[in-house]
């Protein structure tokens, strides 16, 4: 069984979340035992049964046309909308034969497996997206396997010289909401440590952030850690609490990174929230201030209230996401 991962864009103009994940799940499905690449754009060889897509796309459509028309199987990878406010449901019905909309159910008519990180995820692909139930699997993210290792011992202090802080990870741009997660924690004197790259595109949200933890001798930012090293491990491991308010997401790896190191989450109050992998979480308003304080203090008071069962995400392992892949692909093959 032969599989080859196509992205959903160049990585060199965008790289987040999502790539991780797909470079994550390559490697799972190697560790697996399967004979996994990446897609050579440029080759000519067809020698592959399964083309393994991330994102459900406009984009990908000539792609998987000509793959299907090739005899080969198709899997896609997807982050959906939750279509949780009624202009999302409005705006699906009016450009639903229309646009990227009519691709995305075009798409789902033609693959032959489709692939969610949640339940909830499920639920809106089959609904809105014509995705058929019996081709439509749940798998969740990829957490490295050294949060699972979190027990070492650290010093007394965390990166940037805190103890008993506040921690939001990710790209730094207005969707994630991490300004205000820095003003709520000037407010207060809170110590807070933000770790992320300003996202292209976000240089002026990303100077308004700088000058809160100019300002702030409580607040300390580093701009790059890359995903699952030594430094990243231990910032998660000291940390008091996460939190990542964002206004949209599907499921951020940062807050399933703290689950698996016990730490209770402070999250948005809005649909991926409510994900089984962030039972517990304390849902706070993105849009106040006065919330996101509120939702921090209630958690340091009482921090084992607001963790994630451990149960829960387990099957974020690598090994387990890794296994469920190749389990789908050996039975479109079968």
């Amino acid at each position: 069984m032969k599989v080859r991962f196509l992205p959903l864009q160049p990585h060199c103009f965008a790289f987040g979340g999502f790539e991780i994940q797909m470079l994550s799940t390559l490697d799972a499905v190697k560790a697996a035992g399967t004979n996994a690449e990446k897609l050579d754009v440029w080759s000519r060889s067809k020698d592959f049964d399964v083309l393994h897509v991330w994102g459900l796309d406009q984009s990908q459509y000539n792609t998987i046309y000509w793959a299907k028309r090739e005899g080969k199987k198709v899997v896609v990878t997807a982050l959906l909308p939750y279509m949780e406010s009624v202009y999302q449901k409005l705006r699906h019905v009016l450009f639903s034969e229309i646009g990227n909309e009519k691709y995305m159910r075009k798409i789902c008519s033609m693959i032959d497996a489709l692939v969610l990180v949640n339940d909830l995820q499920k639920k809106v692909a089959i609904k809105y997206f014509g995705s058929k139930p019996a081709s439509t699997f749940e798998i969740p993210n990829v957490v490295s396997e050294e949060f699972f290792k979190h027990d070492k011992k650290y010093s007394d202090t965390g990166p940037g010289g805190l103890t008993e802080y506040v921690l939001v990870t990710g790209n730094v741009c207005r969707r994630k909401n991490q300004l205000s997660v820095a003003r709520a924690c000037a407010q207060s004197k809170t110590p807070l440590l933000v770790i992320g790259p300003v996202l292209a595109g976000e240089q002026e949200y990303g100077s308004e952030l700088r000058k809160v933890v100019e300002q702030s001798s409580n607040i300390k930012w580093i701009e790059g850690l890359e995903a699952g090293s030594p430094e990243m491990v231990r910032a998660v491991a000291e940390c008091a609490l996460m939190v990542l308010p964002s206004y949209t997401e599907q499921q951020p790896i940062s807050l399933l990174e703290a689950a698996v190191c016990g730490k209770p989450l402070v999250i948005a109050d809005r649909e991926y929230a409510h994900q089984k992998y962030y039972e517990n979480s304390c849902k706070v308003d993105p849009d106040s201030i006065e919330s996101i304080q509120q939702g921090i203090s209630k958690v340091i008071s009482d921090r084992n209230r607001f963790t994630a069962p451990a149960s829960a995400v387990e099957a974020c392992r690598a090994s387990s996401v890794g296994r469920e892949y190749v389990r789908i692909y050996g039975s479109l093959l079968a």
